[in-house]
């Protein structure tokens, strides 16, 4: 008769110690790998390009618009950033304002253009216009002076920004004269290029930029009385100052300057 074989009745402990070292040399251990994503693969790390336009280029329309009610103090652009390798990031907005100067000092009178903050306005077209009227006498300092701040605010960070100041001219009655500051009104650097003949200065409070040269014509812009503005350094925002640097007239005088289409670098937002 066969034997029967024996079976441990279930009350008898296992060893639990011995299962785990056995199984430990039973069972193989398999590595997952898993991949990482490059560097830049990441849209954080992607380099976008903008512009604010005032005027298409190629099939890119104009982003610019003017404030409500052809406003001479507001404006906007909503620049969509074209995709880098594949990734897109966020639209930058980028807001324009204005703010006078007035100084009872040297008596007379100041006042924007109805085209001011225009970007495509009767006198040069498909420029942004910062046009004023003035009356009295400037001086070649920064105070008195009697003109308007044009702060110009991004939503993220911006560099390399780059655009052309057009349009600079001076009579016996005024002087187109342009600063470039902070907001907050201490020193920017910025750099100048394909600087006009006519142009003179730096853009700083103490030399800014403006017209060597009496070379007064309304509305005509030339390579001799413009130049391009770089700011290399990282900003979010910035100020342009535009006023009268010296002259004298009783009646009111007109002056006005011109910026082309802006271009910048920024990251994913």
């Amino acid at each position: 008769m066969p034997e029967r074989p024996v079976f441990a009745p279930a009350s008898e402990p296992l060893n639990r110690r011995g299962v785990i070292k056995s199984a430990a040399w039973s069972v193989p251990v398999m590595a997952i790998a898993v991949a990482t994503p490059a560097a830049s693969a990441s849209p954080c790390v992607q380099t976008y390009t903008g512009a604010v336009r005032f005027s298409a280029v190629g099939a890119s329309p104009v982003n610019y618009v003017r404030g409500a009610g052809s406003s001479t103090t507001a404006g906007s652009a909503n620049v969509v950033l074209p995709a880098v390798n594949g990734f897109t990031t966020t639209p930058v907005n980028v807001t324009f304002s204005s703010s006078s100067i007035v100084s009872a000092t040297t008596g007379g009178t100041y006042a924007r253009d109805a085209r001011n903050f225009d970007g495509n306005n009767t006198i040069a077209p498909g420029k942004f216009a910062i046009v004023q009227t003035v009356t009295g006498t400037s001086v070649a300092t920064e105070t008195p002076v009697r003109g308007q701040t044009v702060d110009i605010s991004f939503s993220r960070p911006v560099t390399g920004l780059s655009f052309r100041l057009e349009g600079i001219t001076r009579a016996a009655t005024y002087n187109d004269a342009v600063t470039l500051t902070t907001v907050a009104g201490t020193a920017l650097t910025a750099t100048s290029t394909a600087v006009g003949s006519q142009v003179q200065g730096a853009g700083t409070a103490a030399n800014p930029w403006r017209a060597n040269v009496e070379n007064a014509a309304s509305g005509v812009i030339t390579t001799a009385n413009s130049l391009v503005v770089t700011i290399p350094g990282t900003i979010s925002s910035f100020r342009l100052r535009y006023n009268s640097w010296n002259g004298t007239t009783a009646a009111a005088q007109g002056q006005g300057v011109f910026l082309g289409n802006m271009t910048f670098n920024t990251t994913c937002g």
